[in-house]
């Protein structure tokens, strides 16, 4: 059974969250961070996202962005995974995801909305 489509708005603030399974550390060290940040960056860029505020957490990754088109959003957490997991079990010599499940993401409105989107996600 094929997945639902995602509400992704072009030009409209979305708040993204991509869970951590709990017994894993995805982020475990300064040099993940680094290579995250990297991946997240690089993701988001070729998706032709734009990211307004993010945080890395133990329980996870957020961040508050703005598609330019609404497969935008998809592509950019989907590249996201591909180069920071592969690059991750490579250096922590493991297999596997590091995520649970699909990512989850909300529309935000504009002006105050997104104001506190941003603190809630750093």
């Amino acid at each position: 059974m094929a997945r639902s489509p995602r509400l992704a708005l072009p030009a409209v603030a979305h708040v993204v969250e991509l869970l951590a399974l709990p017994s894993i550390p995805w982020c475990a060290d300064d040099a993940d961070r680094g290579r995250a940040l990297d991946a997240l960056r690089r993701a988001t860029v070729d998706a032709g996202v734009q990211v307004h505020g993010f945080g890395l957490a133990a329980d996870g990754l957020r961040w508050l962005c703005t598609p330019a088109e609404p497969q935008a959003l998809s592509r950019a957490v989907q590249g996201f995974g591909r180069r920071y997991v592969g690059d991750h079990n490579r250096r922590h010599g493991r297999h596997g995801t590091l995520f649970a499940g699909r990512f989850r993401s909300a529309v935000v409105a504009p002006g105050q909305d997104a104001l506190f989107a941003m603190l809630a996600v750093e």
